[in-house]
């Protein structure tokens, strides 16, 4: 499954699907210069679809909430300078993004999903190309993956 990553705004994203048209996943994500509210996760746009999670983040942590489903919490790097991969857990699985560029099961090391960022692009900011393996929990491997690229981008920024 491949789709393409917008920002919108100053500060939102918008998922779109292979064909570029259709909305997948819309992500409201206010913009504060001394704080970071919490971004709201749509099915599609959101004037025309249900909120399905939000997203917040607290010193490096970053936690998505499913309304009455699942909360996961996506760890920031351990272990020094030189280590880029932030974990979380699913099911009793360990999962593993590195920087914001590919996200394995960390057990058996298959890759999940893998973000080519568009560097020159001042809308695009990539594709986001989801394996079979990552259909099973393919809203969690959108949104960690959105999670990483707000996290890695405001490091970024910071130096």
């Amino acid at each position: 499954m491949t789709l393409h990553i917008y920002l919108e705004g100053r500060n939102d994203r918008c998922v779109k699907s292979a064909n570029k048209e259709t909305v997948v996943y819309y992500i409201r994500a206010p913009y504060k210069v001394s704080s970071t509210p919490p971004k709201e996760v749509y099915r599609g746009r959101p004037d025309q679809a249900p909120h399905i999670a939000t997203i917040t983040g607290d010193g490096g942590r970053c936690v998505l909430e499913f309304p009455g489903l699942v909360e996961v919490i996506v760890n920031p790097p351990a272990g020094g300078i030189f280590n880029t991969k932030s974990t979380f857990t699913v099911n009793g699985k360990e999962y593993a993004w590195k920087s914001d560029a590919e996200l394995r099961e960390v057990e058996l090391g298959a890759l999940l999903a893998k973000f080519d960022r568009k560097i020159f692009s001042t809308a695009k900011k990539g594709v986001l190309t989801i394996s079979s393996a990552g259909f099973e929990m393919v809203d969690i491997v959108v949104l960690t993956g959105i999670a990483m690229q707000y996290q890695w981008e405001q490091m970024r920024d910071s130096h």
